[in-house]
This record gives C-alpha cells, sequence and structure tokens, in this order.
C-alpha cells in the first residue's frame, strides 16, 4: 500500500527558524533506520518482518550458522549523521 503525505507548511521556513530541529529529526530516523538494520541482521528478518531463507547445507559446511551472520560483517553499519548544512544521514555498511 503507498503511502501518501501531504506537506502544508515549508521546510526551508522550518529551517530557518529552527536550524536543529530538523538535523535532529533527520539523525532520529537515520538512528532508528540504522538500529533495525542491525536487529534484522542478528534476528534473521527482513524490513518487512519475513525471515531470511534458512541455509543451504553447503553454507553450514562452510562456517555459517545463521543468514548473513557468517563473518559479522553485515552488522557493521556506520551511521553519517546529518549537519545544518546537509540535511541527510548516510548508512554505509
Amino acid at each position: 500500500m503507498p503511502n501518501r503525505i501531504t506537506q502544508t507548511y515549508s521546510f526551508k521556513k522550518l529551517k530557518r527558524k529552527h536550524p536543529g530541529i530538523l538535523r535532529d529529526a533527520i539523525n532520529v530516523m537515520g538512528s532508528f533506520i540504522n538500529k533495525a538494520i542491525q536487529d534484522g541482521v542478528e534476528n534473521g528478518t527482513d524490513i518487512h518482518g519475513n525471515a531470511f531463507e534458512k541455509l543451504k547445507p553447503n553454507t553450514i559446511m562452510m562456517g555459517g550458522s545463521k543468514p548473513l551472520l557468517r563473518s559479522g560483517k553485515m552488522k557493521e553499519t556506520l551511521l553519517k549523521k546529518a549537519t545544518n548544512k546537509d540535511l541527510k544521514f548516510i548508512i554505509q555498511m
């Protein structure tokens, strides 16, 4: 189901009046998404809550026990937070 957002105010005006409020709100969202990614990898679920496919026998023989956790690299994310000049966050893996 597609989401619908109606904007009834100007983000530019809001940014001028409260320079840190948008940055902080964006960073809260970024932290939430970053944690959801890490928790999903740990629990073996995707962003919709569906379980990952079970590991094939040859993957288990190579040392895997859970999907995406063999080396632990998929959980190592780096969150670059938004700044007042650049209102976006970046999650790097």
